[in-house]
């Protein structure tokens, strides 16, 4: 019974302070990103590998080298979705409108309705479509495909190879054309007539800096507004930078219009976003609105690419964040008639597509945990404990005025340390010991520490309180728990070890980042 006591009053405390931690970690995983939007909710897609993925209303099409996989979108995380029998080119374009599918097979454009297929051309290098657009292009010769009759037009043909075809909104084509020593590249604007190529551009690029992503809009007025993407290696890092270009098509013809760099913030927090990337805009509640992968914001998702969107004012995005997840987002884009903004998370085994809605009864449907919410909990709870694990190798120095004099007794007046009972010199130890903690919290309560740790252990005055209850709580489990029949050194060694499990428990895990 002595023993029960002995030991099983701190596992119980300890137990409990681990519960305490796993339920601050639920509340965390429950908050909304913000008032808008929902938390991030998993759909039953899980791919092995990454895949193209192409778009179309409330459908998803991942592609392979074996088959097309189908996901039909909806807000009652579930879906469902056919396996099409399209062998597409890795990294190649896909296009369908449901009824005829467009892809490259072998460097050939195949037009498919699933019971027969044409051959449309041989040795292309890449397929593209929006909309009802389709193109493809066989080194520097454009061509337009009609999907309904597999009917081709020249499109037009460029002094260089085509680099790559972009889509804008309002339905014209943008065409990428490096010259002949990659340190430039020219944009030409096709309308939906036919007409000849408009050269809009030419943009600096090189082999440390190429061309990510070009989208954007002509408006009635004839005002052009480009978003662009460029990315850079540097010493093994990729650096993304974002630009924008507007002005009329004569401003564009004359070469007065500037490459304007975008940054992005954090609208709460005032963060500048150093990698953002794959931007995109849309319409959402008659306002354009721009979404972008960047770093996660706080100190323990440094490491994750998160999900934002935004406003462009001036040249400056201002954002909120709208995915919960953790790891690497990717691909993200807005189905209207859900209000929703899909995206696959990537953790190092596999990809898996989630949501964030508007939607009210998503949002609400959004706050009851899931098992996967209940079992992230516990790892990031498990994980925290290592922090606590480091917490006791840091502060051996805690236990060294009271072992130094336990051990000087133990040397010199070993007849003191023999008493029975609780001596004057095990509260002289303790009391000593108690002491050191307060320097060990002063150091480690840093901002990330506050930046982490729930608002109970954050208060104003929080170090002294948090000191005087664990000093509390310790000496009336040594109390109630202590051996009569220990000695002085025992009782000590007893006292500290109670202590720094329930310190290492209770402010441990918010010391150190280890996620």
């Amino acid at each position: 019974m002595r023993k029960l006591k002995t030991f099983g009053i701190p596992i119980v405390l300890c137990s409990c302070l681990f519960l305490v931690l796993y339920f601050q970690q639920l509340n965390e995983i429950k908050q909304l990103p913000n008032d808008e939007w929902s938390r991030s909710l998993p759909l039953d897609v899980s791919l092995s590998e990454s895949k193209q993925v192409f778009h179309n209303d409330n459908k998803m099409y991942l592609t392979s080298s074996t088959d097309v996989q189908v996901v039909e979108l909806n807000q009652q995380m579930t879906t469902q979705g056919d396996t099409l029998p399209l062998k597409v080119d890795k990294g190649k374009g896909f296009w369908t409108n449901e009824e005829k599918f467009v892809y490259l097979n072998k460097k050939r454009v195949i037009l498919s309705d699933l019971s027969s297929e044409t051959v449309i051309a041989e040795n292309v290098s890449n397929v593209k479509g929006a909309d009802e657009q389709v193109v493809y292009w066989t080194d520097n010769t454009l061509y337009r495909l009609n999907p309904d009759t597999g009917e081709t037009t020249l499109l037009s043909t460029f002094e260089n190879n085509v680099e790559d075809v972009y889509f804008l909104n309002s339905g014209e084509i943008l065409v990428l054309i490096p010259n002949d020593w990659n340190t430039k590249a020219n944009l030409y604007l096709l309308n939906d007539q036919d007409d000849l190529p408009i050269l809009l551009s030419s943009i600096n690029t090189g082999q440390q800096s190429i061309i990510d992503g070009i989208s954007g809009t002509i408006q009635e007025n004839g005002h052009i507004f480009l978003l662009m993407e460029k990315n850079g290696r540097s010493q093994g890092n990729i650096t993304y930078y974002s630009y924008k270009m507007e002005g009329t098509i004569e401003d564009f013809i004359n070469n007065t219009v500037p490459l304007e760099k975008i940054n992005f913030y954090d609208k709460d927090s005032q963060h500048q976003f150093e990698n953002s990337h794959s931007l995109s805009n849309f319409r959402m509640k008659d306002k354009t609105t721009f979404t972008f992968l960047a770093e996660g914001l706080g100190v323990t998702k440094k490491n994750d690419t998160s999900l934002y969107l935004g406003e462009l004012k001036g040249n400056k995005v201002e954002s909120r964040l709208i995915s919960t997840t953790d790891h690497v987002a990717n691909d993200p884009f807005y189905a209207n008639d859900l209000s929703s903004i899909y995206w696959l998370i990537y953790n190092g085994e596999s990809h898996k597509l989630y949501f964030s809605s508007t939607d009210e009864a998503v949002i609400k449907d959004s706050l009851t945990l899931s098992k996967e919410d209940y079992s992230n909990a516990f790892y990031n709870s498990f994980l925290m404990l290592f922090s606590g694990f480091i917490v006791l190798l840091t502060s051996f120095y805690v236990y060294l005025p009271s072992l130094t004099f336990l051990i000087y007794l133990n040397i010199f007046k070993p007849n003191v340390l023999e008493s029975e009972g609780i001596h004057l010199v095990e509260y002289v130890s303790i009391g000593m010991f108690l002491v050191m903690p307060i320097f060990y919290l002063a150091t480690a309560m840093d901002s990330f520490f506050y930046s982490i740790a729930p608002s109970y252990l954050t208060f104003d005055g929080s170090l002294w309180v948090i000191s005087f209850v664990l000093s509390l709580i310790t000496t009336l489990v040594w109390k109630w728990g202590r051996d009569p029949d220990w000695t002085a050194m025992l009782g000590s060694f007893y006292f500290m070890i109670v202590y720094m499990l329930l310190f290492m428990i209770s402010v441990g895990p918010y010391f150190f980042d280890l996620f």
